[in-house]
């Protein structure tokens, strides 16, 4: 998406209402940081945004200029504090309002490190983001599956754990994959939630575009006047696609908790 795309959309999407933009370090080649923070300086509205961004990718990928990049990736301090002063400087501001963890770690480095970005100011709240992803892994048993969950969330616990007892600042959301054809995040991630006092931010949550081609269609022609220009082809696939899947998505949390904060794709909402 070009510079023109990008402001057009932003412009619409502030305009309807819109307020909680994410975005990341490697997004559009680094370049997606850089027209949010442009746009948003454009028209003096920063104080009414939410801005998020997310460390830990390779965000220097495919530049033959740069001889070492061992700084630009990964979850060590150098590159925690690499990584965030170039997110800042690109979106022309001096904090974020979430900042999101991803990958593997040392735990006690990284709630340090962590803890002192939140203190400094520059960012307000960790999400943590699991790795390895909360896919199914159909190649393996169900004992090992089961094993693997466990690990993931014990994880986080752990870093949790570690933070409060030194206080220092823990993980506050958690992101992970979750819709109606993949329902493991009520299973695994909710009850750990709950328990950490952890809002949720799902993600994919219409399955790869797979469940809303006519959500995608009436958005973007509520934002842009223009129906979405895919290929006859693709708008054959998304036809047959089970569209009437996508609603019960929104009312699914309704069934397992009442006392967490869901981000959804379009707002953020409490379920009490």
């Amino acid at each position: 998406m070009n510079k023109e795309t990008s402001c057009a959309m932003l412009n619409a999407f502030y305009d309807a209402g819109g307020k909680f933009v994410h975005t990341a370090n490697h997004y559009q080649n680094e370049s997606s940081e850089g027209f949010i923070g442009e746009r948003v300086q454009a028209r003096g509205v920063r104080e009414h945004m939410i801005i998020t961004t997310k460390h830990s990718s390779h965000y220097k990928r495919g530049r033959t200029d740069i001889k070492q990049h061992s700084v630009y990736v990964g979850n060590n301090l150098q590159s925690l504090r690499v990584s965030l002063d170039e997110s800042l400087k690109k979106l022309r501001t001096d904090y974020v309002a979430i900042l999101y963890w991803n990958y593997t770690y040392n735990i006690e480095e990284v709630m340090d490190g962590l803890h002192d970005i939140v203190a400094a100011g520059e960012a307000f709240y960790l999400v943590h983001l699991p790795f390895p992803p909360l896919r199914p892994l159909h190649s393996l048993s169900l004992r090992t599956q089961g094993h693997l969950r466990h690990v993931r969330m014990d994880r986080i616990k752990r870093a949790n754990r570690y933070a409060r007892d030194h206080s220092k600042t823990p993980f506050v959301i958690f992101q992970g994959e979750w819709n109606v054809l993949k329902r493991d995040f009520e299973r695994d991630v909710i009850p750990m939630a709950r328990d950490e006092g952890m809002a949720l931010a799902p993600w994919y949550v219409f399955a790869g575009r797979c469940l809303m081609y006519g959500v995608a269609r009436a958005i973007c022609v509520y934002l842009t006047g223009n129906a979405t220009t895919r290929s006859a082809r693709s708008r054959r696939r998304w036809k047959r696609a089970p569209q009437r899947v996508s609603k019960p998505l929104l009312y699914a949390p309704w069934n397992y908790d009442r006392e967490i904060l869901i981000f959804s794709t379009f707002n953020t909402l409490r379920f009490k």
